[in-house]
């Protein structure tokens, strides 16, 4: 029987497959598919587009759905990213010849492709790809929240509350990656 946030592995899905994309989520990334083309969006539009992607996926592995360390998945004939994945999902899935259906399905419908986004690998990033607990990714995510704050007042409208609570979030996180770093001399 398969736990919370875990498949099981005679169902033939991958897990992204049944993960809802929320309004605030869907909000986001219709205004980032409209906006991709403006100058602030396209300085930072690949990272952005994979904090999104990280950030749909909450920290779970898009074939087994367990919440382990994760890296980052891409297609090596496209050199798109397709998702981030387990180290156990990422080496079986690299292999040409998988006969598990969760494993070749995932190469049809990945969560890049559910969300419709087109991600360069980059080989800078390693496996683990940019996370969301360095300062970096920290950066990138608030430049997000400032970018549909500044579409909001530049629509008249007022502060949507998922905007305030996803502020609060890169707060705490950031306290806790300054904790980290004087704990570890970093």
């Amino acid at each position: 029987m398969a736990t919370v946030g875990q498949r099981s592995a005679g169902d033939g899905q991958p897990a992204c497959w049944r993960w809802r994309i929320s309004k605030e989520k869907r909000e986001w990334l219709e205004w980032f598919m409209s906006h991709q083309n403006d100058a602030d969006v396209i300085r930072h539009k690949h990272w952005r587009a994979l904090e999104f992607l990280r950030w749909w996926q909450q920290e779970r592995c898009a074939i087994c759905g367990r919440r382990l360390t994760l890296e980052v998945d891409h297609d090596h004939g496209t050199n798109l990213v397709r998702g981030f994945l387990c180290q156990g999902c990422n080496r079986t899935e690299g292999r040409h010849n998988v006969k598990v259906p969760r494993y070749r399905e995932y190469r049809t419908k990945n969560p890049a492709s559910i969300l419709g986004l087109e991600i360069p690998y980059d080989d800078r990033w390693g496996t683990k790809g940019p996370t969301h607990e360095t300062q970096s990714g920290l950066s990138a995510r608030l430049h997000i929240v400032r970018d549909q704050i500044h579409a909001a007042r530049s629509a008249g409208q007022s502060l949507p509350n998922h905007l305030v609570d996803e502020l609060l979030d890169i707060a705490t996180l950031g306290v806790r990656s300054l904790k980290a770093s004087k704990h570890t001399g970093s």
